[in-house]
């Protein structure tokens, strides 16, 4: 039974009120991941395929690799530049996402771990086509 001064719709206290500010270690990883993201993609994007050409050698002399070929050639090319741009999409909807997920209050980290693992795959996949057009 309810007490007879209280309606039984009413609470006796507010509910409790739900921040929707963004928590500060949800922000500093968020943003510190972001730049991991970045800074490594950067550096795959530098590295990376000078590092996978460097012990090729192409002539009559030493056993031709695919990459030697109009064929190889051209798959390798495509693939640093698909490489490339999938890298630098993935840092750059991994940016948006986690500045408009801080700015409504949101959680942020979701975008940078999907970043992250648009990233790695980008780089399997590179690495992959590589290693089969230069061996």
């Amino acid at each position: 039974m309810s007490h007879p001064h209280v309606p039984s719709y009413a609470m006796p206290y507010p509910p409790p009120q739900v921040s929707r500010a963004t928590h500060p270690v949800d922000m500093v990883l968020s943003v510190f991941g972001w730049v991991v993201l970045a800074a490594g993609s950067g550096f795959l994007a530098l590295l990376s395929p000078a590092s996978l050409l460097a012990g090729l050698a192409c002539g009559p002399n030493h056993a031709e690799p695919a990459i030697c070929t109009d064929a190889g050639g051209s798959t390798y090319a495509l693939t640093v530049v698909g490489g490339l741009i999938v890298l630098f999409l993935a840092c750059t909807v991994s940016l948006i996402g986690l500045i408009v997920a801080l700015a409504r209050g949101g959680r942020a980290w979701p975008w940078v771990v999907a970043g992250h693992v648009v990233a790695a795959c980008a780089t399997l996949v590179f690495v992959g086509v590589a290693v089969a057009v230069t061996s």
